[in-house]
């Protein structure tokens, strides 16, 4: 009898302690929905840099002269080349989230420039001849309808390549943009030189359109 009571016991036991649980769970506020981010199209990207652009080692493909990635993806490899300070512009194919977004962006400037993102000052390891070598600049800007969310401008170690990570924030498309956006503006973009705009000839690229 013993035994018996004692079976009869834990199974009780379990039984309560399931119905605990099952209550428990059934109680347990659902966690929050987390929003999907509308994807915003049409996304320009102007890029300008301060020296003829020449294929490097560093690129995703053999012979860009220009890249930007973003996405887990190569969005720009243009091969084409370009002038000293002429703008060249092109409509990604992909949209972006709306939001924060981070994109990578580089000109290579031939097979011995090495690359180092955003190195802006002059390194107190470096020697007179290093720091007397030529950095090189890439001006960025990221928009859509003629308004710049960000305008930025790269400098490239010296005798490198420039590039490096731009990061910032798309306005929620909700028909007018959000008053912080930077509007267009006419100022030079690099050591006090106007951007030549350029009519690339036949760039192509799954995930870019490149404007005239």
């Amino acid at each position: 009898m013993r035994i018996a009571g004692v079976i009869v016991g834990a199974l009780l036991l379990v039984l309560l302690v399931e119905g605990y649980l099952s209550l428990a769970r059934r109680a347990r506020p659902l966690p929050p929905e987390i929003p999907r981010r509308p994807d915003v199209d049409d996304v320009i990207i102007e890029l300008t840099p301060s020296f003829a652009a020449e294929p490097g080692p560093w690129s995703s493909e053999p012979g860009v002269r220009f890249e930007v990635r973003g996405l887990g993806r190569t969005l720009v490899a243009d091969r084409e080349p370009i002038a000293p300070f002429e703008t060249r512009r092109y409509r990604l194919d992909v949209a972006l989230p709306a939001g924060v977004n981070e994109l990578w962006c580089a000109a290579f400037a031939g097979p011995d420039a090495a690359i180092a993102d955003d190195l802006s000052t002059i390194d107190s390891s470096e020697t007179s001849a290093e720091a007397d070598a030529p950095r090189r600049a890439l001006r960025v800007r990221i928009g859509r309808h003629g308004r710049w969310w960000v305008d930025r401008t790269f400098w490239s170690i010296p005798s490198g390549s420039p590039s490096g990570a731009i990061r910032f924030e798309i306005p929620l498309p909700t028909g007018t943009e959000s008053p912080h956006v930077q509007r267009p503006s006419d100022s030079p973009p690099i050591a006090g030189r106007r951007p030549r705009t350029g009519t690339p000839r036949g760039v192509t690229h799954s995930a870019m359109e490149v404007l005239a």
